[in-house]
């Protein structure tokens, strides 16, 4: 996609945010000098606010009146937009704003048994002894076992069943692990039996994602996913410094760095085109902008850059620099959203898969024929379903340490009963965000849903909410994701619309 002409840098100036509303749904904020206001209760969002309206915000904020704030005879205050602004701005600030009503209770989830996302778990157990893997090498602290054929064909009729109920004919299926390619035959029964369903249906499709440490190749499974590499690809663990990927992701018996080995992978499938990714896991002190040149270096042409900052989401200990650390986090992943912006202007720029799902993910706030309602954070038990190397069906893949949240089987199908005890214990202890004090009062709380009810039960033993932690740096991130969607939607009109499906 051709960029548009180049702009000049935002300025950088103090960022600041402040609420509009007493209960901090609504924020006023600005990043790098680009003034933005968010309603974060209807997932409104004005992406480039005019000076005069950013001096409505500035004056309210100042003499914290709850009356409609008087006009300052900035130039272009007037006419039927600014006295409409205005109004609204009164009635954010007095509670009385149409969009900040209570939203019902949900009672229930709305697409049961027909998820949009299936994760089929085909090895648990991995050859590779990541330091930092959140599901303990596939296991989820259970014996290693891997995926049987005869299971293989069995969750194959399962998804089918779930694809052919699906008032759109779309899903996606990630196969995964630990390593899922031990399990090889089995895989190979799953990718054959999910492409020969997208060979033989024009307007339905099926993308199936394989997710590999890249140690293993499988040449039968991967030309399966090469048939369609419109749906299908395979995505390759790859830390983009030798030193770093050998320390965190050595061999499991040897403790011998597996850098070298992913990258002859890399280099077989690129000379056989095979369609795939690279996702790079990026820790402290999070070197994203490196990170992504080394990788651009090696000619990768589809990556995905992922933050490891495992003690905000609970897998670890806090540090005793943790204010330091999230900071750091901050100055780099924002530079990193700069650097991207004009990385776009490159003849022929990598394709970076975080970036293209944040213009997904947000596309709400900018279309609102798309809305921006999420039903429970990520869609655990409603639109993605989790499928164990034995056949258990969970309601999210994290949750297969959990024997007691199993709500089926390949085998059977749901179990209501189940179904409807894990739904209940979810929305009666208040993580979904119309229900906890914590959630309703937060700007991001359509982002963020509350937080990784799995995490947060493997801490507490119930669905609570996010620590404290966890919510600072959902909220900082949400803030900057914002400005990078607005300086993409200005500076690569184009390109936003072509990743989002979204046009003015």
């Amino acid at each position: 996609m051709a960029p548009t002409s180049r702009k000049r840098k935002p300025a950088c100036t103090a960022d600041f945010s402040r609420s509009v509303d007493k209960d901090g749904t609504v924020i006023h904020f600005s990043v790098r000098g680009r003034s933005m206001l968010f309603n974060g209760h209807a997932g409104k969002f004005y992406d480039s606010l005019p000076r005069w309206a950013e001096a409505e915000l500035l004056e309210a904020a100042q003499d914290g009146s709850t009356q409609a704030p008087r006009s300052h005879g900035v130039r272009g205050t007037k006419g039927a937009g600014a006295s409409a602004f205005r109004r609204e701005l009164r009635l954010f600030r007095t509670g009385l704003h149409p969009s900040l009503a209570p939203e019902e209770r949900q009672g229930a989830f709305e697409r049961r048994g027909q998820p949009r996302v299936i994760n089929v778990f085909a090895g648990q157990a991995c050859n590779l002894g990541c330091r930092y893997c959140v599901n303990r090498q596939g296991t989820f602290g259970g014996a290693p076992s891997v995926m049987s054929q005869e299971t293989a064909q069995k969750v194959l009729r399962f998804i089918r069943g779930v694809w052919e109920a699906r008032a759109d004919g779309r899903m996606s299926v990630n196969i995964l692990g630990g390593e899922p390619l031990l399990a090889g035959d089995a895989v190979y029964a799953l990718v054959r039996g999910l492409q020969d369903l997208n060979h033989a249906s024009a307007s339905n499709e099926i993308r199936v994602v394989l997710i590999t440490n890249g140690t293993i190749y499988n040449s039968k499974v991967f030309e399966v996913l090469a048939e369609r590499p419109d749906l299908c690809a395979v995505a390759v663990s790859l830390d983009a410094f030798q030193a770093a990927h050998d320390l965190n992701r050595p061999f499991a018996n040897s403790g011998r760095g597996s850098y070298a080995t992913v990258l002859g992978t890399i280099e077989r499938m690129t000379s056989e085109r095979i369609p795939f990714s690279v996702t790079c896991v990026i820790p402290y002190p999070y070197d994203y902008i490196g990170a992504a040149e080394e990788l651009h270096r090696a000619g990768i042409t589809n990556l995905e850059l992922k933050d490891l900052i495992d003690y905000v989401y609970g897998g670890s200990a806090v540090p005793e620099d943790c204010t330091g650390r999230l900071a750091t986090w901050r100055a780099n992943y924002l530079a990193y959203t700069d650097y991207f912006i004009e990385y776009l202007h490159s003849k022929s720029p990598a394709r970076h898969g975080d970036r293209n799902a944040l213009v997904k993910y947000y596309g709400g706030v900018f279309n609102p024929r798309v809305g921006f309602y999420r039903t429970l954070a990520c869609g655990i038990g409603d639109e993605k379903l989790g499928i164990g190397a034995d056949g258990a069906i969970v309601p999210c893949e994290l949750l297969l340490g959990h024997a007691d949240f199993a709500v089926g089987n390949v085998r059977d199908g749901f179990d209501p009963g189940r179904m409807q005890r894990f739904e209940r214990q979810v929305l009666d202890q208040g993580q979904f965000r119309t229900d906890h004090e914590k959630c309703r009062r937060c700007f991001a709380k359509l982002i963020c849903g509350g937080g990784c009810y799995t995490q947060s039960y493997d801490a507490t033993g119930r669905f609570d909410p996010c620590e404290e932690r966890t919510c600072e740096l959902i909220r900082e991130k949400a803030r900057i994701d914002l400005y990078f969607l607005a300086r993409l939607k200005d500076e690569h009109p184009a390109t936003f619309a072509e990743w989002g499906g979204i046009l003015d």
